[in-house]
């Protein structure tokens, strides 16, 4: 079992009509020591200056191949085997642009359709 912790950046408030710019990901797995990233970016974007925790899309940026990207991706988490956790700070928002990403490009989702908090991780870190 390897978690799997991921952060994305998006404006909007869905996939839906929304626009996932980038996102992070690191994995980790205690029996084999394994910790890897990998970051994949959809959209160049800035921090919005009122809100810095929103990206801010300037017109004409770059964007790259999303299915290129989801594929990238897809080959990065198959290297921790068969059992990847999503691990997010609030996997409600976090999973549902993953989960939507593979949608759109005719993927699988790695993770299935479930997830974890991070204060789960770290409440376990702490024996509690």
């Amino acid at each position: 079992m390897t978690l799997v912790i991921v952060d994305v950046d998006a404006r909007g408030g869905s996939p839906i009509n929304g626009t996932m710019t980038e996102f992070g990901a690191v994995a980790l797995n205690r029996d084999t020591a394994v910790r890897s990233a990998f970051h994949g970016v959809l959209v160049e974007a800035e921090p919005d200056h009122d809100n810095p925790a929103v990206p801010l899309i300037k017109p004409g940026a770059r964007r790259y191949p999303e299915f290129q990207v989801m594929c990238r991706f897809e080959d990065w988490l198959r290297r921790f085997g068969d059992r990847v956790i999503f691990v997010s700070d609030n996997p409600l928002y976090d999973g549902m642009w993953i989960w939507a990403a593979f949608d759109r490009v005719g993927l699988d989702n790695p993770f299935g359709h479930s997830g974890r908090r991070i204060a789960d991780f770290a409440a376990g870190l702490e024996s509690d």
